[in-house]
């Protein structure tokens, strides 16, 4: 009895000397006195001691011998997952964590654990048992991962191993300096709040928690760790116990527990529907716990089952009312799903519970935004900044919102503070490119190379996929993609329809992946034009990519460019051997790896864009068709002829008209006595004002300005019937509303610059065969609109048969095609020849581009 008394106090001793050692430093001292014991503490800390010296795989039998003799123990727990981790063994730690958190793991250890697994999951350096890089079955090899600078992770590390060993006040200490230094990582954010949480002050732990959440939106855990804080603050109660990102169901839950267990592990293993089968039994097993309907929620969102998504959501808030990450995730489908009067309110109810919060802030005004509440959207983000919002969705929400009120000056400084934060965010810098077209102050070469630089920042980020042409090689007619969100009641609708049907008619068989999350009767009845409809929106880049590659797209089209709803990301990656951009951006998406950019000899005239863009550009005879979908409202009378003066006009978007435009038109007013304009599309009162002002500031009454909010398409028509004639705007001209304009047979003044998106006007003038509408420059931009206003009959008979010149010029798709089918078969053999891109215009006659010399565009 003596010796084992002895025994087991040597060894308690020597544990007592190799914690102490350990918690110096020594990990080596630490093991050889740890040799001999065998008791659960001295196991554990042996375990510790030889994770220390990168010995992981010897550790783990330790740490299993250790919770064998004493499971409850949570340094015990924390040092098996964090082993795991680190000898890679991830679905092994993350299920050892599930263990742990069930038999008491506190939250806060248990959010540390999962900051250490991702952690290694992003940034873990292969082990020698790893798998080597794999490439696709194409021959595809896989990206490589775009994450923090390496000091950063190297610190995330660091702080995992102090989280691991109980020193929070160490770990809240080395994470105020990470904050400091990496402000837009969410690492150091998120390893402050979990060590303020552990040290029992919610209250302090909520900033840097709210910093994560708006860092990092996905983040489901982020999001209730945030929860328990706000209701911890409140109470002033100490963090709860229970898992960290999983449901925590009652002891009897039975038959729920086992189907939830289930469906975390379908989940892990890639079976989104058998888990999300078993998601919906554990609910109807257990219907009274909300975040297995988040749970179930988050899968069917990824699924762009989004309406179901949103009442899983709903359900979620009536179960647990107080929560604000179930409230934000509720707002934010009700967001994507296009449901914007529901969104506001639902982020109104959850900014009741957390005032606040920079992310409902920001997502309310995105709601506000949409639904035409500019001014109020605006005082949204403006107050999540002054709260302490830095985000990025911030700063480029705030700059979309400036930018649909045409201050354009002040939309681009919030893109570029968006950007500054995080270089390689894409909305943001499509944002920003989207803007600068807009702006005069950047000239034609400045623009090119802001394009340039952001697909150089995308192409880097992913690799391009390899196509084999002597598998692809085919002679039959090129199977061709078509991605974009605008498959819809949308501008760019009304150009693509009518070719899609004549390439369907030809032959061509034609796949669709919608990047748009609902459908209207536009989705349908183009529906019909395709062989096979992808809807795109829910998907990841990598996975969109992979499945245009599996349908064997041979040629695939952007119709977005750095528009809304694009996925560059997808044509970056080469998911098809032949990429092109056409029809919803005029100017280059700047990626090397689009091919060809297709246009006209009026859009890009020989030897002066070519230098503007990435692509190689594609001439076509006739690059532009329009379908008014069958709306033929009468072309009413010139109002000249009976008001006795002329009326200009504008209906383009408040973004294009740039002070220098509306300087040029207050020439032009000035020039023509009697004159008035109207200007259509005006989104708000304050809007009007700014409006009104800056015509002010030269002079023109306001009297003699007719300023129209944005209204119906009905409406919008009839607009036309009280003007005479359209003054574009520059350096970004009118599109489709010159195109509406030319149906109700008002001619549009458009000046032709230097730049794509400044010559689509004289393109659209020129199909109509009105040349005599183009100018070459602001003087003479001004000089033809006073000689048309003193032509009032020469006026009255061009609007008599402008109609009729539009359905000749523009709205039969087989001059288009006629062109464009040539030019497809063109770029299609090109490939197959092994040939790269060239630019090229197609001459009917000649039947193909093969041979035609290099450098003929």
């Amino acid at each position: 009895m003596l010796d084992v008394v002895d025994r087991a106090t040597m060894q308690a001793a020597a544990a007592d000397t190799a914690a102490a050692l350990l918690l110096e430093g020594h990990a080596a001292e630490a093991e050889a006195l740890l040799a001999g014991c065998t008791d659960a503490h001295g196991a554990a800390l042996l375990g510790e001691a030889l994770a220390r010296q990168d010995r992981p795989m010897e550790a783990l039998p330790h740490f299993i011998s250790a919770l064998e003799q004493d499971p409850s123990q949570p340094l015990h727990w924390r040092g098996f997952v964090a082993t795991l981790a680190q000898a890679g063994l991830l679905d092994a730690a993350r299920q050892a964590l599930e263990q742990a958190v069930a038999l008491g793991l506190p939250r806060a250890e248990a959010g540390a654990l999962e900051i250490l697994l991702r952690v290694q999951a992003e940034h873990g350096a292969p082990r020698a048992e790893d798998p080597a890089p794999t490439e696709a079955v194409d021959g595809t090899p896989t990206a490589p991962a775009a994450g923090p600078p390496a000091a950063l992770v190297a610190e995330a590390r660091r702080l995992a191993g102090l989280f691991q060993r109980g020193r929070y006040g160490r770990v809240a200490a080395l994470a105020r300096q990470a904050v400091k230094r990496w402000p837009h990582h969410a690492t150091g954010h998120e390893f402050l709040a979990s060590a303020l949480e552990a040290l029992g002050r919610p209250a302090e732990a909520l900033p840097p928690a709210r910093r994560v959440v708006s860092l990092a939106p996905g983040d489901v855990a982020a999001r209730m760790r945030l929860d328990r804080l706000i209701a911890a603050a409140h109470d002033g109660s100490a963090t709860h116990q229970g898992g960290f990102g999983v449901a925590t169901l009652p002891p009897d839950a039975g038959p729920a527990a086992a189907a939830w267990q289930r469906a975390n592990a379908l989940h892990r293993e890639g079976r989104t529907e058998e888990a999300i089968a078993a998601y919906r039994e554990a609910d109807a097993l257990c219907p009274d716990v909300a975040e297995l309907k988040h749970a179930l929620a988050a899968l069917l969102q990824a699924t762009g089952r989004l309406e179901e998504c949103a009442a899983q959501l709903a359900r979620a808030v009536e179960v647990k009312p107080h929560s604000l990450h179930l409230r934000q995730a509720h707002a934010g489908v009700l967001l994507q799903h296009l449901r914007h009067a529901e969104a506001a309110e639902a982020y109104r109810a959850a900014l009741e519970l957390d005032p606040d919060n920079g992310e409902t802030l920001t997502g309310l005004a995105a709601a506000l935004k949409v639904v035409g509440r500019l001014p109020d959207a605006e005082a949204m983000v403006r107050r999540a900044i002054a709260v302490g919002d830095d985000s990025v969705s911030v700063h480029a929400t705030l700059g979309h919102i400036l930018q649909l009120q045409g201050r354009i000056e002040e939309a681009l400084a919030c893109f570029r503070a968006a950007l500054a934060r995080d270089p390689d965010e894409v909305l943001a810098g499509s944002g920003l490119l989207f803007c600068e077209t807009h702006s005069g102050e950047s000239g034609p070469e400045a623009l090119f190379q802001a394009h340039r630089d952001y697909g150089a920042r995308l192409e880097r980020r992913v690799a391009p996929m390899r196509h084999s042409r002597k598998l692809r090689a085919h002679a039959g007619p090129p199977r061709l993609g078509f991605v974009s969100g605008d498959l819809r009641a949308h501008a760019v609708s009304h150009f693509v329809a009518p070719f899609l049907f004549e390439l369907r008619a030809r032959g061509f068989e034609l796949y669709a992946y919608s990047t748009y999350p609902t459908a209207d009767h536009v989705t349908h009845h183009l529906r019909r034009a395709f062989a096979c409809w992808t809807e795109a929106h829910a998907m990841t880049d990598a996975k969109l990519a992979a499945q245009i590659a599996a349908d064997r797209i041979d040629i695939l089209f952007d119709l977005s460019g750095h528009t809304a709803h694009h996925r560059l990301a997808v044509f970056a990656a080469k998911a098809a051997p032949v990429q092109a951009s056409w029809i919803g951006y005029p100017a280059t998406t700047g990626l090397t790896r689009m091919d060809y950019f297709l246009c006209n000899a009026m859009l890009a005239p020989h030897g002066t864009l070519e230098t503007q863009f990435t692509e190689k550009l594609l001439r076509l005879p006739f690059s532009t068709v329009f379908e008014p979908f069958r709306v033929e409202p009468p072309v009413a009378p010139l109002p000249a002829l009976t008001r006795g003066h002329i009326t200009f006009g504008s209906f383009n978007r408040l973004s294009k008209v740039t002070p220098e435009v509306i300087a040029l038109w207050a020439r032009i007013l000035h020039a023509v006595p009697g004159a008035r304009m109207m200007v259509a599309a005006i989104p708000d009162e304050p809007a009007r004002l700014r409006l009104l002002d800056a015509f002010a500031a030269h002079d023109i009454d306001a009297a003699r300005l007719d300023t129209q909010p944005r209204t119906g398409f009905e409406r919008y028509l009839a607009l036309h019937d009280e003007v005479d004639l359209i003054l574009d705007t520059f350096p970004y001209a009118g599109g489709t509303s010159t195109c509406f304009a030319q149906w109700m047979g008002v001619p549009t003044l458009t000046l032709a610059g230097d730049t794509m998106q400044a010559r689509v006007g004289a393109s659209l003038m020129a199909h109509v065969g009105l040349h005599g509408f183009i100018a070459t420059s602001p003087e003479d931009y001004l000089a033809r609109a006073a000689a048309w206003a003193a032509r009032v009959p020469e006026l009255a008979a061009v609007r008599a048969g402008l109609r009729d010149s539009l359905a000749r010029g523009m709205t039969d798709p087989t001059r288009v095609v006629d062109g464009l089918e040539v030019a497809l078969h063109g770029m299609w053999r090109r490939w197959c020849h092994g040939l790269p891109p060239e630019s090229f215009d197609i001459a009917l006659e000649a039947g193909s581009i093969l041979d035609a010399p290099p450098g003929a565009g």
